[in-house]
């Protein structure tokens, strides 16, 4: 059954779409406006699908290669906090809808093994799934962002790089700090025993040439990342390396892969693409530039906020993206620390919203409330994102 917080999404970009269509016919010259509209969308429009098809595709892999059995048979050779720590935050580099059932269970076996409580579980869960969130390229959202505003992911997340550890570090503070393995003859954590594993691990590799696949292949997907992150390779051709590669070791069961690609979700991606291209066609977004700067005295604490309360209400960075990322760039042209903290903006209201579904996951998958896990990250949230801030005046990247 589809999320709310994804298919209120689905209803947004056809909407946007059919707006800026009509933005357009209600401009002063029609004509100019839709030959602009439409040359900037086919400039953005194939590599951003070409680059999410391919997130998609690698997501896939990943669970059929048996990539989340091999993360779970290596966290229990490193140690329990640290396989807490590690699991969710490699997990959550898959850039999947509730993908915070992905690590649930591992982190409840691990559990088992700790006098923990249910709700300081879903809170590991959750947060090390999350904290990649700031400086993962290959998330759709921060793809589309950089598309808007004509710039690589790379170029965009380095800014979050630095929260990115931060938050790391408060987490262990916050949530794996005290954590007590139990005695021989004590029972494990009682919310973890309700998990089931089964459940919540999807499919992993049959075949040996599927199992030899999945270290090659989480080698090569990290080495996409990092070069993602610090070289000017379009991303397209990047992520083409893992996919091939993927491709290759599965190659005896390709059919596997049907469905793989959610076209639903790339239609929609299509129509807030339209919609940002159309919008700026028209000039609306330069009149609402001067708007913030002429009646607000800090027109980036307006986009800002605003990006936050789009992303609180519907529990997803897409739509935040879609609506305030065109204004961002309007407003601040060329400035990819704007386009950075907008996104940042949408992600931290993720960690504090009960409208974001991976919450929801992991609060139903350690039997707490979504309320009290959200309120549990506001502190080292709030830290993790002063300290950054005052880590990026001190010493701001080039």
């Amino acid at each position: 059954m589809m999320s709310p917080p994804l298919s209120s999404f689905l209803s947004v970009g056809r909407f946007l779409a059919l707006l800026g269509t009509v933005l357009i016919a209600l401009s002063d010259d029609p004509l100019e406006a839709l030959r602009s509209a439409v040359d900037t969308f086919v400039g953005t429009t194939l590599p951003t699908v070409v680059t999410v098809g391919l997130v998609m595709i690698i997501e896939s892999q990943m669970r059929l290669l048996g990539v989340v059995d091999l993360i779970g048979r290596l966290a229990g050779k490193i140690g329990v906090r640290l396989s807490l720590f590690a699991v969710p935050t490699l997990l959550g580099l898959i850039p999947a809808t509730a993908g915070a059932k992905l690590s649930a269970g591992i982190v409840a076996a691990l559990g088992k093994e700790q006098k923990v409580s249910g709700r300081r579980l879903a809170a590991i869960n959750f947060w090390f799934r999350h904290v990649s969130i700031f400086c993962n390229p290959l998330i759709p959202g921060v793809i589309l962002a950089a598309a808007i505003a004509d710039m690589s992911p790379g170029e965009v997340v380095r800014w979050g790089v630095p929260m990115a550890v931060i938050c790391s570090g408060f987490g262990a503070v916050f949530f794996l700090r005290g954590l007590r393995p139990l005695a021989k003859d004590g029972e494990g954590s009682p919310d973890a025993e309700k998990v089931e594993t089964t459940d919540i691990v999807l499919r992993s590799g049959d075949s040996a040439a599927e199992r030899r696949g999945n270290v090659p292949f989480v080698l090569m997907l990290a080495a996409v990342v990092a070069a993602a992150l610090i070289t000017p390779i379009p991303l397209p051709l990047l992520l083409s390396l893992p996919a091939g590669l993927g491709l290759f070791f599965l190659r005896d069961n390709v059919s596997l892969l049907k469905g793989a690609v959610k076209w639903r979700l790339m239609l929609e991606l299509v129509c807030i693409l339209w919609f940002a291209a159309a919008v700026r066609s028209t000039g609306l977004l330069d009149s609402l530039a001067v708007y913030l700067e002429n009646n607000f005295t800090n027109p980036l604490l307006a986009v800002v906020v605003a990006s936050f309360i789009v992303s609180f209400v519907t529990g997803a960075c897409l739509p935040a993206t879609s609506i305030v990322m065109p204004v961002a760039v309007s407003t601040f042209p060329g400035n990819d620390f704007v386009v950075y903290l907008t996104l940042a903006a949408g992600f931290a209201s993720q960690f504090v919203t009960p409208t974001h579904l991976c919450l929801v996951v992991s609060a139903e998958a350690f039997r707490t409330s979504a309320f009290r896990l959200a309120a549990s990250m506001l502190i080292p949230l709030g830290l993790s994102f002063f300290l950054w801030w005052e880590l990026i005046y001190a010493s701001p990247l080039p």
